[in-house]
């Protein structure tokens, strides 16, 4: 472009070329503008993350710490159970007990039907008679048998000797240079009885075969119907144990906790289909590390129960368990020391309900019920105020 240079009244024009126009610091200014205006979104994104990543620390970090210090505390109902069931599948035909009422171990709590096992008892009461009968019959048959057996085993034993004689005589007329002389008529008449001895032994020997055959069919037979008879008791046996079974016994003292419509639908066997809640309800809640300094063992705590509404139960805390990771006795491999990434060490803490709070409720908490537990500052503790440390606290299960 053209030189340009400056001018002031009363001075001549300058001959060397100015190095700036008027125009170049406007210009230069406009330029830092808008490179400030192309940097300022990315710096407010960058601020945006920060922020947000702050707000996250703070809700993650600092408002659960703050929350698990003040409490209330999660809590649940537990107690100890046992669950009832039936050793055989079947209907039920009658019950005995109303939900939540208070049944001492033996009382009858429910029968099942019948009436199918009575008819298979009285068959097989039938089959097992009809059977010791038949081996009654048999063994009489068979000492018989056996008598008769005896007399045809004498009565073989003479026809043998006879033979015997008969011929020894005979064999003597063959000798001959023996001393004895015998006419022909003498001779025949040895053979003639020698035949007739042979043909009478074998007679009684045949008699005595059949006999001994018979003995052996009699005692096969007699066998058997004794197995025939043991099945029949066997069976008689099993049929009185399912009509047993089916009166279904209290197992401990407690209240009866069931749901009405498992009646109505048929018992399967070794299902459980309604308990026994022996002795007083108590609540256990899962306290982190930094919950305990709150809890000790004697604490008096106050217990709401989400389903018994406007009503709030005292308790104190009898157990207080070891620290553990999440159900582990280690840190885990993904823990870690900064607080966002720390695993949770939590203790399981046992709250007994006081007697006089519990009054009146006692088939109302069930088992399960979700609670929540606060400690009550204005109760002082009746233990020591020393944490008392128990192993890991568990359910305790029925039988």
């Amino acid at each position: 472009g053209p030189l340009m240079g400056t001018h002031e009244p009363g001075q001549p024009w300058a001959t060397e070329p100015s190095r700036f126009t008027p125009e170049e610091p406007a210009a230069t200014e406009a330029s830092d503008g808008r490179m400030a205006g192309a940097w300022r979104p990315w710096r407010m994104a960058l601020a945006g993350v920060f922020g947000a990543g702050l707000v996250a620390v703070v809700v993650v970090v600092v408002v659960p710490r703050y929350e698990e210090d003040t409490g209330p505390w999660r809590a649940v109902i537990r107690a100890q159970e046992w669950p009832v069931s039936s050793r055989i599948g079947g209907t039920m035909a009658r019950v005995y007990v109303a939900n939540g009422r208070f049944v001492t171990r033996g009382e009858l709590l429910v029968e099942l039907d019948t009436a199918t096992l009575g008819v298979e008892q009285a068959a097989a009461r039938r089959r097992l008679l009809f059977g010791k009968a038949d081996v009654l019959a048999i063994q009489h048959e068979l000492a018989i048998t056996k008598a008769d057996l005896e007399g045809l085993r004498s009565v073989w034993s003479v026809r043998g000797k006879a033979l015997g004689t008969a011929l020894a005589n005979y064999l003597v007329t063959r000798d001959v240079g023996g001393t004895r002389r015998v006419t022909l008529s003498e001779s025949r008449e040895l053979e003639q009885a020698c035949a007739a001895a042979l043909a009478v032994y074998l007679t009684a020997n045949l008699a005595f075969s059949n006999a001994l055959d018979l003995l052996e069919e009699k005692q096969a037979a007699s066998v058997a119907l004794e197995i025939n008879v043991q099945n029949a008791e066997r069976s008689l046996h099993e049929i009185e144990w399912r009509l047993s079974c089916a009166r279904i016994l209290a197992p401990v003292d407690g209240r009866v906790v069931f749901d009405k419509a498992m009646f109505n639908e048929p018992v399967a066997a070794d299902k459980p289909f309604l308990k026994v809640v022996a002795g007083d309800p108590w609540v256990v809640a899962d306290l982190a590390a930094t919950q305990l300094d709150a809890i000790k063992s004697g604490t008096r705590v106050t217990i709401s129960v989400e389903a018994i509404k406007g009503r709030t139960f005292h308790g104190e805390v009898s157990a207080v368990g070891s620290l553990a990771y999440a159900g582990r006795r280690s840190r885990p491999w993904w823990g870690s020391s900064l607080p966002l990434f720390q695993v949770r060490e939590t203790a399981a803490v046992k709250i007994t309900f006081a007697a006089d709070s519990l009054l009146g409720f006692e088939d109302v908490l069930e088992p399960g019920l979700p609670a929540w537990v606060q400690c009550n500052p204005d109760l002082k503790t009746t233990r020591s105020s020393a944490q008392t440390s128990w192993p890991p606290l568990k359910e305790v299960a029925g039988p």
